[in-house]
């Protein structure tokens, strides 16, 4: 009976432990922070919630030279999911903008994974123009590399008479099944040839759902089977010799 109770224990444990990251910090403790400051939390991170980012990088390019990571501010998500708002000056006159920003994510509650994904931008073109627009493309990888999800935005400033153009749409979600951590890459453009494209918020939003662990109720029914069945068989009389 005793090895029972310690492999039921020892099941159990680990359905009750939570993914940790030593070093990681809370988005809202730091000061005015931006990309630069994710990144320079290196493998640890920070949490929004029970999510932890990490592994953040940067490219920044326009058609008078380069962006910085501290050029794009970051602020925590909390309602209707948790998540990260970058905010920036991204402008096109005659020009582009074009920002990759990639990171990680991990949902580290016990019996928790993402689920839904959600992206929203303030993109658009005030002076609508040829070839004039202003798109976000995010990627959602999972630890295999495969692509799990593709959510873009794209607004031309086109409205009048008639948007002959690619329809405008600012917010895209997508549903998938469970994962604990994905690899994010968000692509900021804003181009012009004639017009003038703008984006100031890029909003990614995670939300996650419940799964069955070797803690939750799913797995308890199942580990007191067990133990009934063990039980029921260690009482079957042995047969004696004659």
């Amino acid at each position: 009976m005793k090895k029972i109770v310690i492999y039921v224990s020892a099941l159990l444990a680990l359905g009750s432990a939570a993914s940790t990251a030593t070093g990681a910090i809370a988005l809202s403790n730091l000061t005015n922070p931006t990309v630069q400051s994710l990144i320079d939390q290196g493998s640890s991170g920070v949490t929004v919630g029970s999510k932890r980012f990490f592994d953040f990088t940067f490219s920044g390019l326009t058609n008078s030279g380069t962006r910085t990571a501290a050029m794009v501010a970051v602020q925590p998500i909390t309602d209707n999911g948790e998540g990260l708002r970058f905010i920036s000056g991204w402008l096109a006159i005659n020009g582009f903008s074009d920002d990759v920003i990639t990171y990680k994510v991990e949902e580290t509650a016990p019996s928790q994974s993402i689920g839904t994904i959600s992206l929203f931008s303030d993109g658009t073109a005030p002076v609508p123009g040829t070839n004039t627009f202003a798109s976000t493309t995010l990627t959602a990888r999972k630890t295999s590399g495969s692509v799990i999800a593709n959510l873009t935005t794209f607004d031309d400033g086109k409205t009048t008479p008639t948007d002959t153009t690619a329809t405008d749409i600012n917010t895209a979600s997508i549903n998938f099944g469970p994962q604990v951590i994905l690899t994010i890459t968000d692509a900021i453009n804003t181009v012009s040839t004639s017009g003038v494209a703008t984006n100031s918020i890029i909003e990614n939003t995670f939300v996650s759902i419940p799964e069955p662990t070797f803690g939750s109720a799913v797995f308890l029914p199942s580990a007191a089977v067990f133990v009934a069945n063990f039980k029921r068989r260690s009482r079957k009389p042995v047969a004696k010799s004659r």
